[in-house]
């Protein structure tokens, strides 16, 4: 009995930190800046450390197969051109390198695991079930009221900042959910093990699909839609389906049935949001354009996308009338609105064709080795992929980590499995996991301890922050939001060139007009006026449909005094129809009628 309490406890020692990886998404602290990213960061470097010493001590003291396959190939090419590319191109976001390098650990990890113990997995599934029943609980009550979400313009966002990815969270657990419960349905009354996993699994399928479609995410619903066909496809016969499509009459009528539904839903889902649609299609045009440009094949650099995307709709909207319906659609966005555009963008098309290659194998193993629930996952998770902008969110790429690695796991019988590699293997592949770790996680914990003096920065003498910011600097230097604040700060203070090559910097990871109208505001101060109207045009050109860059060229041209440009860019604000009809927009339009009553 001893003995067996011994095991347990020993397994649950080195399976809790795998446990903190699968619930990453779980993790917010108010106490940082961006508290719902910052917070996972967190949560996801201290698993990352805990699950790598695991999976070390398996490596050193236990036995387990480790079956090297093309998936595990392909996924050390990935990143290992992803690194290359990085170096390549001049990329500047370490940040983002460092936590793709962490997810290829976790998923090594992760693998060694299902090595030794094939049983883990059903447990991992069912932690991954788990996170989403809190993350539906956690969205309604944001909606009761009872909590409060993350985002002032929404009721509910569950741990996130915005209720779309909330919602293909949910999205991703619903398929793996349908599959342990189709599953252990049969099973559930043969011993207390299967009817915890049936009822885990019934409780997590009522819970998020009553939840989602508050979530008002139709990427989401399609991604929920697509997953679970795919699980329910999977567990019937293909006999029964010959049977049930015999006959070409019904074939046919059964195929026009399905094609009306489909273009039915498509039409609902676009007009239920239909200025949101029309924006992200015009946003995918604009990518597409910059990817298969002369510039574009080879990857604007990782965690570029905005800076590339800047470039591409500058160039696309030259000439457009100041009052053109598509005027009403632009926007500055962080994202492309579909992963497989922006990772091309990123790191090109041949590094968009390794990771489809990625995907491809990974259904390919799933199939092959009746992983439906992950198969059924990574299905939400790609079409979700189609619509929505995952991968900037940190749990959709440990949940992608994790469905692959499920994915490559064999149904052999039994639970701990057989020795069949060399014992030195094991200690040399767990030694490199843990040098490469150590590196990484040293620089992830300066990292956050850095996010922590600028989440402070408020309870610092204000004459002092600017120290704050230029100590912090080399750290963050890829995070817009410090770079945007620390470029605002010198900005009020005076110190407007050195403003000026923090906003140069910040301009590599956004397209945000506000850069561009800050960078101006510095040269007029320094009286450099020729920089400044260039820095104002270039925020007009960006987003066009913007007053302010005019209202300051407007300003910029009377206090040099050209009053024929200043009348021209003043009669622009006036006619001009502004995206939202803000009371500041009023305000800048009387302005502007004064400047032109003075200048007759």
């Amino acid at each position: 009995m001893s003995v067996v309490l011994f095991e347990k406890t020993h397994f649950s020692l080195f399976l809790l930190p795998f446990v903190g990886l699968i619930t990453t998404v779980l993790g917010v602290d108010s106490d940082l800046m961006n508290c719902t990213v910052y917070g996972k960061y967190s949560w996801f470097y201290i698993s990352v450390g805990l699950t790598t010493l695991s999976s070390c001590y398996i490596g050193f003291t236990k036995h387990y197969r480790y079956d090297w396959n093309i998936m595990d190939l392909f996924v050390c090419v990935f990143i290992a051109y992803i690194s290359i590319h990085f170096f390549l191109s001049g990329a500047g976001a370490i940040n983002k390198l460092s936590l793709l390098l962490l997810l290829t650990l976790g998923y090594f990890n992760l693998r060694i695991l299902f090595s030794y113990h094939s049983n883990f997995t059903v447990f991992l599934c069912l932690i991954f079930l788990l996170s989403g029943v809190v993350e539906s609980i956690w969205g309604m009550l944001q909606l009761y009221g009872v909590k409060g979400s993350y985002n002032g313009n929404f009721r509910m966002t569950g741990s996130f900042f915005n209720p779309g990815p909330f919602g293909g969270y949910l999205a991703m657990v619903f398929p793996m959910a349908l599959h342990l419960l189709l599953k252990y349905r049969s099973q559930m009354r043969k011993n207390k093990i299967s009817a915890s996993i049936f009822f885990t699994a019934c409780l997590s399928v009522i819970i998020c699909g009553v939840v989602l479609p508050a979530s008002m995410s139709r990427s989401a619903w399609l991604a929920l839609f697509c997953g679970s066909l795919y699980v329910i496809v999977s567990y019937i016969k293909m006999k029964t389906i010959l049977e049930v499509f015999n006959g070409m009459r019904f074939k046919v009528v059964l195929s026009v049935l399905v094609a009306c539904a489909l273009s039915f839903t498509v039409i609902g889902a676009f007009y239920l949001k239909k200025g949101s649609a029309e924006s992200r299609l015009l946003t995918n045009k604009i990518s597409m354009s910059y990817l298969f440009s002369q510039e574009g094949w080879k990857g604007a650099g990782l965690g570029h996308f905005a800076e590339a995307y800047a470039k591409a709709q500058t160039s696309n909207l030259d000439g457009l009338a100041d009052n053109d319906p598509a005027m009403a659609f632009l926007d500055a966005p962080e994202y492309a609105f579909n992963e497989y555009l922006q990772l091309g963008i990123e790191i090109g098309i041949l590094g968009l064709l390794l990771y489809i290659f990625v995907l491809v194998f990974a259904f390919r193993e799933g199939i092959k080795n009746k992983q439906n629930g992950a198969v059924g996952a990574l299905v939400s998770l790609s079409v979700f992929s189609l619509f929505s902008y995952p991968f900037s969110i940190l749990p959709f790429s440990v949940t992608l980590v994790f469905l692959i690695a499920l994915c490559v796991v064999r149904k052999i019988p039994g639970t701990i499995r057989e020795k069949t590699v060399s014992p030195y293997f094991q200690k040399i592949q767990s030694v490199a996991i843990l040098l490469v770790s150590s590196v990484l996680l040293y620089r992830g914990y300066m990292f956050m301890k850095s996010v922590e003096v600028w989440s402070g920065i408020g309870n610092i003498p204000y004459e002092k922050r600017v120290y704050v910011y230029q100590e912090n600097y080399d750290r963050l230097k890829d995070q817009y939001y410090f770079l945007l604040a620390y470029g605002k700060h010198l900005n009020e203070n005076g110190y407007y060139t050195k403003s000026n090559k923090i906003l140069g910097q910040a301009k590599r990871y956004s397209c945000n007009p506000v850069l561009y109208t800050l960078s101006g505001n510095n040269y007029q101060k320094m009286k450099y006026y020729s920089e400044a109207d260039s820095c104002y045009e270039e925020a007009y050109r960006i987003v066009p449909n913007r007053l302010y860059p005019l209202y300051l060229l407007a300003h910029s041209y009377r206090e040099q005094g050209d009053t024929s440009r200043m009348k021209e860019m003043a009669y622009r604000v006036v006619f001009k129809q502004p995206k939202f009809p803000t009371r500041w927009a009023k305000d800048m339009k009387k302005e502007m009628l004064e400047f032109l009553k003075d200048s007759e």
